[in-house]
């Protein structure tokens, strides 16, 4: 990444320096909020303010990577709010330590009938789906690593045009200049995990649920959940080794037509709720032992439950 500064600067001899980014930025944190001096002087770049001196070591400047350019690659234009709220979601279930390297990042997947941003842990699996066409563009993938899917929104506003090849992704402004390796491979066929029938079907109010997870994850990461009658009953699971034991339940206002019992990692539960925007969730299931779907509005939650 590299950005353009104009205003406010005083230029007595031109010239360019190679730092450590994260030296220098904490050397700029720790002075106050107030004209600076820098200087090369020798092997080192100096920062002076008042009767405050830092330095940090310079870099051979050949050491410094040959920034890609926009020239030569395909474009595409995403709407920024659009791409800010879906990133902010897919960013929950991407695991960049992940030793299957392909979902250490989020797919955006481009058809005919829009946009899909997909992430999975291979333990839960969120996609966002926005309707629409795109110029020139039939069918296309990419894989954003996790850094450029929290980065690009806090940098970026408005529409956003990103340039791409097979490699790599540039995006800029007047003023920034940002630039991502993509990650390279195939993603793997997350539709086939996306159950399309359910034996039931419920609506919960996203309020109760949250707070009654909450609740029961103080005492436990893993919980079974009850739903029967007109009540969903969330329990601690027995292990035999815990000290700690626990229950809380909320009403709703329909009846089970059967009881329904599942394993659940609260974690996963709490994140899946926090990528919804509405007051519902849509909740799909089968098997206690099978994934069950999370939707709310433009947004959908797969997740694995655990063995009870």
């Amino acid at each position: 990444m590299q950005t353009k500064i104009e205003h406010g600067i005083m230029i007595e001899k031109s010239g360019k320096v190679l730092v450590n980014g994260v030296e220098f930025i904490n050397m700029l944190k720790a002075l106050k909020r107030e004209n600076v001096v820098l200087q090369k002087m020798s092997s080192f770049l100096q920062i002076r303010q008042g009767k405050t001196v830092l330095s940090v070591k310079t870099i051979a400047g050949q050491d410094l990577p040959k920034f890609p350019t926009k020239e030569e690659k395909s474009s595409i234009k995403f709407d920024g709010a659009v791409l800010k709220d879906a990133f902010s979601k897919i960013a929950v279930a991407i695991d960049s330590n992940s030793p299957k390297y392909e979902i250490t990042g989020g797919l955006i997947s481009i058809s005919n009938d829009g946009v899909k941003f997909v992430s999975t842990d291979t333990k839960r699996l969120i996609f966002v789906e926005e309707s629409g066409s795109f110029e020139n563009i039939e069918e296309l993938e990419m894989i954003l690593p996790k850094t450029a899917i929290i980065e690009i929104p806090k940098l970026f506003g408005g529409n956003i045009e990103f340039f791409y090849d097979s490699d790599s992704l540039v995006i800029e402004n007047e003023n920034l200049y940002f630039f991502t390796r993509l990650i390279n491979g195939k993603y793997p066929n997350w539709k086939r995990i996306v159950p399309e029938t359910f034996n039931s079907e419920y609506k919960f109010s996203i309020k109760n649920s949250i707070e009654s997870v909450k609740t029961i994850s103080m005492i436990a990461p893993e919980i079974s959940v009850e739903m029967n009658g007109e009540n969903v009953i969330l329990e601690t699971l027995e292990d035999g080794s815990s000290k700690t034991k626990g229950s809380t339940e909320f009403e709703v206002d329909f009846e089970f037509e059967e009881p329904i019992r599942v394993g659940l990692n609260t974690k996963f539960i709490l994140d899946a709720f926090s990528v919804f925007r509405g007051d519902e969730v849509h909740f799909g299931f089968n098997e206690s032992n099978r994934p069950f779907l999370l939707t709310e509005g433009n947004t959908k939650v797969v997740v694995m439950p655990i063995n009870l």
